[in-house]
């Protein structure tokens, strides 16, 4: 029985907070694309994005999405852009796992990311990076799940419930 959940979403969104939260809680082990990058590549996101620019960054994110699919058990948590490579984009929609898009108002946004300084596309102009971003997102999830003004331990039990709903 496959036990995999993947989290897509914008940056601010909760995707690592939850896999980690939803990991402890599960016993499951838990995948971020983006520590896989920055592992292999013995570099900070930052630091491959000031070598080798956003193309090279998304081509190690591929790779690492390939990576974390290929464990199981696993939460998998991916980068705010990963949306962005439409090879991805097609092995999201293609996963007969739960690809659940995390969704946040851009005010929540702009309060959990305040004072960032780790996150590249966050200094630009990043509503319209979300807006584009938006409908590569919905193509690629099977479950919507809203958390602005919401708990960890409530979103967790939610994640549970779509797991839970997928092995049963």
């Amino acid at each position: 029985m496959m036990t995999q959940l993947v989290l897509i979403g914008f940056m601010g969104a909760g995707k690592t907070t939850l896999s980690q939260a939803l990991g402890a809680a599960t016993g499951l082990p838990v995948y971020d694309t983006d520590d896989l990058v920055a592992a292999a590549a013995h570099q900070t996101i930052a630091e491959i994005f000031a070598a080798e620019g956003e193309a090279g960054f998304r081509q190690r994110e591929t790779a690492a999405l390939a990576e974390a699919l290929r464990h199981d058990p696993a939460i998998i948590a991916t980068g705010g852009g990963i949306v962005t490579q439409a090879e991805n984009r097609a092995r999201l929609a293609a996963l007969a796992i739960p690809v659940v898009q995390l969704t946040v108002t851009p005010a929540e946004i702009n309060r959990r990311l305040a004072g960032t300084t780790d996150r590249p596309l966050f200094q630009e102009n990043w509503p319209a990076l979300l807006a584009a971003r938006q409908p590569w997102y919905a193509t690629s999830a099977n479950h919507l799940l809203d958390t602005t003004g919401r708990s960890v331990p409530a979103l967790v039990a939610e994640l549970q419930a779509i797991l839970n709903e997928k092995a049963g």
